[in-house]
């Protein structure tokens, strides 16, 4: 009789501890997971954002508001990451790009831009890539 009764009792334990679990679950796991998410998505449109901005960058003859906008750009990256700060290589060739935007302001001579202009280009690659290691979906 007992092994009769353990048969039809079975399954429906097994059920109670799946939807127990499934509880936990969304109680405890779920929102970590989904916060994760929105977090990713936004870095995703920050990125976005601040490279199409960086590629415009280099065709301006007016650089005033410019290293404003590069800072407030990093501060909304530097957001995106748990610590406050974005990871070590990341944060650097984000200020790395505001020091190069601020040097530009002062820079008269065409050779001097043009230097600049190619050097800048290769820091926005830099970080093109550096964000997509964070970004990307296709690893």
């Amino acid at each position: 009789m007992s092994a009769e009764v353990l048969k039809s009792w079975g399954p429906s334990i097994v059920s109670i501890i799946v939807l127990f679990i499934n509880i936990l679950y969304y109680i405890f796991g779920q929102p970590k997971v989904s916060f994760k998410a929105r977090r990713k998505e936004q870095l995703v449109n920050i990125s976005e954002e601040f490279l199409i901005f960086l590629s415009e960058v280099v065709s301006y003859s007016d650089f005033s508001g410019v290293p404003t906008k590069i800072r407030n750009y990093s501060l909304k990256i530097h957001l995106c990451f748990k610590e406050g700060t974005a990871p070590d290589h990341l944060a650097k060739i984000l200020e790395e790009l505001f020091q190069k935007v601020r040097l530009r302001k002062g820079m008269t001579t065409q050779q001097d831009i043009d230097k600049w202009n190619g050097e800048f280009r290769c820091k926005v690659r830099e970080l093109r890539k550096e964000l997509a290691e964070y970004c990307g979906v296709l690893r």
